[in-house]
């Protein structure tokens, strides 16, 4: 709600005038409200995007280019996780990065999607939604412009994502120091693996 509210007032919309927001959940809920003319639009997840058009509603991403630099290239973990396991951290940081370079070369597309359908039996019982998802979801995993490499996010994103929850009243101001809660530290690490 947040993140489809700032691209909203972005362009001059105002809730409750312009917009309003209805919970319709995902996959059928969602079809079922758009072919009902309950919504307009739907603020979802990649996935979310890719399930609905494999199953013929036929949706578009409409998300502005400002505001497409907020995802798609960012992991997250818990303070207390870094402080007290590390080594843990830094280990997933290098096989993450390890497992996304593998999934974006396409020679390695079949052994990735037979990984997939291990990993979720139900979603590669049909080969063809599985490629399809694999597809939409792999297209918003790669680094951005002048990312130097996966995983990596731009500081001034961050800056933006959090004026943009300040003017949301997500949160209630900025906070003290952003890069208590933002690293490039562990991409870094993960992306120094890579092709070892």
């Amino acid at each position: 709600v947040g993140f489809a509210r700032n691209v909203l007032s972005s362009a001059g919309m105002v809730e409750g005038t312009d917009f309003e927001f209805l919970t319709v959940g995902d996959g059928g809920p969602a079809t079922a409200a758009f072919l009902n003319g309950e919504i307009d639009a739907y603020s979802a997840s990649t996935a979310d995007t890719a399930v609905l058009n494999q199953r013929g509603m036929k949706v578009r991403d409409i998300t502005p280019t400002e505001f497409g630099r907020f995802f798609g290239n960012g992991i997250a973990t818990m303070a207390d996780t870094i402080a007290n396991d590390r080594e843990l951290v830094e280990g997933w940081s290098r096989a993450f990065a390890k497992g996304h370079a593998f999934a974006l070369d396409d020679a390695n597309r079949d052994a990735v999607l037979a990984h997939l359908a291990a990993g979720n039996p139900q979603e590669g019982e049909d080969k063809e939604f599985q490629a399809a998802l694999f597809d939409a979801v792999r297209s918003k995993t790669i680094a951005g412009g002048d990312s130097p490499h996966l995983g990596w996010y731009p500081a001034q994103v961050w800056e933006e994502w959090q004026d943009a929850l300040v003017a949301g009243n997500e949160i209630s101001g900025p906070l003290d120091d952003l890069s208590a809660v933002w690293t490039n530290e562990f991409a870094e690490l993960g992306n120094s693996a890579v092709g070892k």
